[in-house]
Parts: structure tokens; C-alpha cells; sequence
């Protein structure tokens, strides 16, 4: 594919037999450059107070709050909103009176929990779908077998769920049909999920 288009520039050699494109000088900025290094590095240590608290990276949390000299931290939005996805926070708030460079609300709320539950099971929907061989264009109906409280949230969730993993239909027993199963553990409770072509 590449080679066609490549082709159809009007060039007769390969596209694989050309040169890397030689990088520009001057034509990185430095501040930016500074500004992603100090991002990265902030994202870090606030990675790292989320293995301290024992709290996966799936797991929404509230707040982060930081400290830093970085005047484009401190102006643009582009770049907090990188370390939001990033560290996975509602919010960063800078504060240059907290005593760390960066503080972690880890308060998980019960509307944080929900929403990491259900980032959990599309993720695990979506494992399923790989181990069946199904590809990204199927649609599936979903099988869950689950506690009433693991159900009430992912009822409430249906839309999102069935958005991010494809499926058609969403259907709450255990199916004797299915290209893939998993037995699962949330929160001390156990739940069953299936996957299989529409």
C-alpha cells in the first residue's frame, strides 16, 4: 500500500530504498521540549504515589496537585490535559504552598469506583474479543453473569459499554454459546463474562 501511493507520486524507485529524512535543526522548540521533559518527569512521581497507594493506573482519581517553575505548565491547557490522561486525574490543580512537588488525592469515591469498574471490564471485554479472534468491524453480544451490585453498575453503563467493545447486545445470565469465556473477581465479588459473534 505504501509503495502504491509512493508510486503515484510520480517516483520510480522504492519507497523502501530511500533515505531516512534528515531531521531540521532549529525547527524544535525548546521550551516545548523543556515543557514535555518536566510533564514526564511529573507524571512519574505522581505514577509512583499511585503504586504506593496500592491503586492501579485504570483507576480514576480526583485531583492531582503540583508544584513547578514551568511557565507552560503553568499557561497552557494542551499540556495539563496530557498529564490528566496521563496519570489518569479528574483534575491538576498547581499550588506552589503544597510541600511535595506533586500530591495525589487517592480518596476513591464511589462515582471513581464505578467508573473504574467499568473501564475494567472493557478492558477485560475487550481481552476477550482478541482471545476469540474476532476482529475490530465484529459485533458481539456481550454475556455477564454478576452480582446484583456489579450489574446495577454496568447497567447504568450499558451505552459505554456496548460502545467500547462492540457490542450489539448486552445480555445479564450466562450464555452456553460463547468464542470466549472469563471468570473474574471485582472487589471480593466474582462475575462471569462472554463474548461471541453476532
Amino acid at each position: 500500500f505504501a509503495e502504491a501511493i509512493y508510486k503515484s507520486l510520480g517516483k520510480d524507485e522504492s519507497v523502501h530504498l530511500e533515505d531516512w529524512p534528515e531531521a531540521k535543526e532549529g525547527l524544535a522548540d525548546p521550551d516545548i521540549l523543556k515543557t514535555m521533559a518536566e510533564l514526564r518527569r511529573l507524571a512519574s512521581l505522581a505514577l509512583a504515589k499511585r503504586v504506593e497507594a496500592g491503586i492501579k493506573v485504570r483507576q480514576p482519581l480526583k485531583t492531582l496537585k503540583l508544584k513547578t517553575e514551568n511557565s507552560k505548565l503553568k499557561t497552557e491547557r494542551d499540556f495539563i490535559d496530557l498529564l490528566k490522561d496521563e496519570v489518569n486525574v479528574k483534575e491538576v490543580v498547581l499550588n506552589p504552598r503544597i510541600k511535595d512537588e506533586v500530591q495525589l488525592d487517592t480518596k476513591i469515591t464511589p462515582a471513581l469506583r464505578e467508573e473504574g469498574m467499568v473501564r475494567e471490564f472493557i478492558r477485560m471485554v475487550q481481552n476477550l474479543r482478541q482471545d476469540a479472534g474476532f476482529k475490530p468491524k465484529d459485533r458481539i453480544i456481550l454475556m455477564i453473569e454478576a452480582t446484583n451490585g456489579i450489574k446495577s453498575v454496568l447497567e447504568k453503563n450499558r451505552v459505554e459499554l456496548r460502545k467500547e467493545t462492540g457490542a450489539g447486545r448486552i445480555v445479564f445470565q450466562r450464555g452456553v454459546k460463547f468464542g470466549a469465556e472469563l471468570n473474574l473477581e471485582i472487589d471480593g465479588k466474582k462475575a462471569w463474562l462472554g463474548v461471541r459473534r453476532v
